[in-house]
């Protein structure tokens, strides 16, 4: 079908958020919470010590998923992961005084997540809905070169993908972290212009995306 990258559908966890108990210490299952607009609901981290890697159980499981994966198979296994801006707006900090600190934390936690994942997987997505939220402060947002720049020496390829609440306005920001892809859902920019036109728009904001156009941006 044309496919190069598949994960394996998450089966093993409840949500994107659930992923983070199977790879960090510190952190403790909470209430359940409705996950942004939709109908389902996941339980809010509580993160009530330091965070530190504990990515064994994570590691396992995508030992024993890539075990599915014919051998004469060309397809390459990709893990996923929680956003560490997500991870802030999704969590309940009882520990940390400085999220910024909380958020570098949660970066070393998916740096040796990755060193682990070595020959196991070929890429490794990581999930930013909450990225495009005006609640993630100024302070978090302005260093988010930065904080992806943590996982920029890395060998797998890295996938930032962002979904709910997206502003063009902060389109800069997001191109900021150093991946290999970026995914946004244009259909939550609520844009009323043609793909085309769009296109322009944020090569403006962004005059560096000069391969934007590659990207896959259709119409209904």
């Amino acid at each position: 079908m044309g496919f190069s990258y598949i994960t394996d559908g998450m089966f093993r966890y409840d949500d994107i958020v659930d992923t983070v108990y199977y790879m960090v210490r510190g952190v403790e299952k909470g209430e359940l919470i409705r996950f942004y607009d939709n109908n389902f609901y996941y339980r809010k981290p509580v993160i009530k010590a330091r965070i530190q890697p504990d990515v064994e159980a994570y590691v396992e499981n995508l030992k024993k998923s890539k075990q599915f994966l014919p051998k004469d198979s060309s397809l390459k296994l990709k893990a996923y992961a929680l956003g560490p801006l997500s991870l802030y707006e999704l969590c309940d900090n009882r520990y940390y005084e400085d999220p910024v600190e909380m958020i570098f934390d949660y970066m070393k936690v998916l740096r040796d997540l990755s060193a682990r994942l070595s020959g196991i997987v070929d890429a490794l997505e990581l999930h930013e809905p909450s990225f495009f939220m005006r609640t993630i402060p100024r302070t978090i947002r302005s260093r988010v070169g930065e904080i992806y720049s943590q996982l920029s020496d890395l060998k797998l390829r890295k996938s930032l993908l962002s979904y709910f609440s997206s502003d063009t306005t902060m389109l800069p920001e997001f191109f900021k972290a150093e991946v290999d892809f970026h995914g946004i859902d244009v259909d939550e920019f609520q844009t009323e212009v043609s793909p085309s036109i769009w296109i322009r728009q944020v090569q403006e904001l962004n005059p560096g995306l000069d391969r934007l156009e590659e990207y896959q941006i259709g119409e209904d």
